[in-house]
């Protein structure tokens, strides 16, 4: 019993040195952009959306701002988006999900509807649970 915790808790550990690693983020996020861009986006009448959760707050921002990144290279029109609940810090910074989508969190289903502007959603795993079914009913 003691054995088995303690390997769960080094898959744990490494498991999440895996997933924080910036490079591994960064290129996962390329990989995220460009199948978006080969087999998404045009369903849906073109209207497609695509979905990234993560399992913590701080994942969700770095792959926000990965995907941004990747998005602005492209000099793309889609836009990613954010939902987790409260304040998290990043690199030293504050956040709440209204400071980085520039808009309230009042208006995230509002503009989430909207199509091509926003496509990629970033959304911690404990985050809204009922609304994020909803969400995912909309997108199929």
């Amino acid at each position: 019993m003691i054995r088995s915790l303690i390997r769960r808790e080094r898959i744990k550990i490494l498991r999440s040195y895996v997933e924080s690693d910036p490079h591994a983020i960064e290129e996962k996020a390329g990989i995220i952009v460009e199948h978006f861009y080969n087999n998404v986006r045009m369903k849906i009448k073109g209207k497609a959306r695509a979905m990234v959760v993560t399992h913590q707050i701080q994942r969700a921002i770095e792959y926000y701002f990965a995907i941004k990144k990747e998005l602005e290279e492209r000099k793309s029109q889609y836009k990613p988006m954010i939902a987790f609940s409260g304040e998290a810090r990043y690199n030293g910074e504050t956040y709440t999900e209204a400071k980085i989508n520039r808009f309230p969190s009042a208006k995230i289903e509002k503009e989430f509807r909207k199509g091509a502007r926003i496509v990629f959603w970033l959304w911690q795993t404990n985050s809204r649970p009922a609304m994020m079914s909803r969400f995912c009913r909309r997108c199929t």
